[in-house]
């Protein structure tokens, strides 16, 4: 087994991702693309942030917001966290990406803890989003499973 100093990543050209989205087909799934080195920046954004703060969460989804599955995760006992792009600071705002980076550490260093769902509003030119973390892709799909189990 090869041992990974999670430490040595700090660059978004270091996390794996889908580029594009991953969409619903019939009654599958379907991805545009295999997964690359640097194919989504905001959520190796998400990804960095959390490891700074646990190194053991190293996998993050991105899902489309609704009420409903906030609801959902409250009740199936979810930790759940958010953020209010409109206490974005500007500085934060200007640089592409980086508004997922102040979010996510906001709750982090909020909360003290890693939660299972860190969802936000959206904001202008921001669609609202749930990023679904957990300690590796497997954890991640788990938990989004569950979630559609409600649905």
């Amino acid at each position: 087994m090869t041992e990974i100093n999670v430490a040595n990543f700090h660059r978004e050209s270091q996390v794996a991702g889908f580029p594009g989205r991953i969409i619903r087909l019939y009654d599958g799934i379907h991805v545009a693309a295999n997964p690359e080195f640097g194919a989504s920046q905001h959520m190796a954004h998400v990804v960095l942030t959390v490891l700074q703060h646990d190194s053991s969460h190293r996998s993050a989804m991105n899902i489309k917001y609704s009420e409903s599955i906030i609801d959902i995760c409250r009740r199936i006992g979810f930790a759940v966290g958010h953020f209010d792009r409109a206490d974005e600071p500007v500085e934060k705002m200007a640089r592409e990406g980086f508004s997922l980076e102040w979010g996510v550490n906001r709750v982090l260093l909020r909360t003290r803890m890693i939660p299972d769902i860190i969802y936000d509003r959206g904001g202008w030119g921001k669609e609202p989003m749930v990023r679904v973390l957990g300690r590796n892709p497997v954890e991640v799909v788990q938990k989004v499973l569950t979630i559609l189990k409600y649905l």
